[in-house]
């Protein structure tokens, strides 16, 4: 990098055709930008780069999901938007070709504890013959406040598809709504055509699961964790 001497272009800084300026310590300095950038093709950098393409994908569609995103612009999470936070917590645990049972669609108690409820799921199953999502409760929870309406939602992302054509990995979600009490002890959901349809080109499904639920003033939602599972679709 050149240095600029002469006062005849003043402070200068920025971008002139193949030339950078740029101002360090009250000095003008002039470097060239090079024609071609030399993109590693080491096992580690691609991996990386699959990892970042991945990540970008998952935190868009659960950015795109309105209840996640509000859940996910709650206060007391770090970074500056909901999408950047669903980034900030998930970018570690995704694979070199999708996300993994290990991501999150909600923040996690570690995350934002006073934010979390302690929803009474006991397990979660799928049906792959009648295409049913079960969801088994406790009996009680003394950390769960019963009689309220609740937020259900579901991601699911169908994976390793039987056909090379299709992509390796695709995400879709649905939401229901419960008034959750002591005396329900099962909710069996079912499945529309359209997702029938896609889980017949795939070999697996994980299923991520959250309840939620609107309050009053500044905070907007409080929310369960996670909750994962992965089944054969074969």
């Amino acid at each position: 990098m050149a240095r600029l001497k002469g006062g005849s272009l003043g402070r200068t800084s920025g971008k002139l055709g193949n030339k950078v300026y740029r101002v360090m310590n009250g000095k003008n300095f002039v470097s060239y930008r090079p024609d071609k950038y030399n993109i590693s093709q080491s096992k580690a950098a691609v991996s990386h780069r699959t990892k970042f393409s991945v990540m970008i994908e998952f935190a868009k569609y659960i950015n795109s999901i309105s209840t996640l995103k509000q859940i996910w612009n709650a206060p007391r999470i770090k970074g500056t938007t909901s999408f950047n936070r669903i980034v900030m917590f998930n970018s570690k645990l995704v694979s070199d070709s999708s996300p993994t049972i290990h991501n999150i669609i909600t923040p996690s108690s570690s995350i934002a504890t006073k934010n979390i409820i302690h929803f009474p799921l006991k397990e979660f199953h799928f049906s792959k013959e009648a295409r049913i999502i079960k969801i088994v409760m406790m009996n009680s929870s003394s950390l769960f406040e019963y009689n309220l309406e609740y937020t259900l939602t579901f991601v699911l992302m169908c994976l390793e598809p039987k056909r090379k054509s299709n992509k390796y990995f695709t995400l879709d979600h649905f939401e229901e709504s419960y008034t959750i009490n002591k005396n329900l002890s099962e909710i069996d959901i079912d499945l529309n055509e359209e997702l029938n349809s896609k889980l017949n080109k795939y070999k697996k499904i994980i299923i991520y699961f959250s309840a939620s639920r609107k309050v009053e003033g500044r905070l907007k939602y409080i929310w369960s964790s996670s909750f994962a599972k992965e089944f054969s679709l074969e």
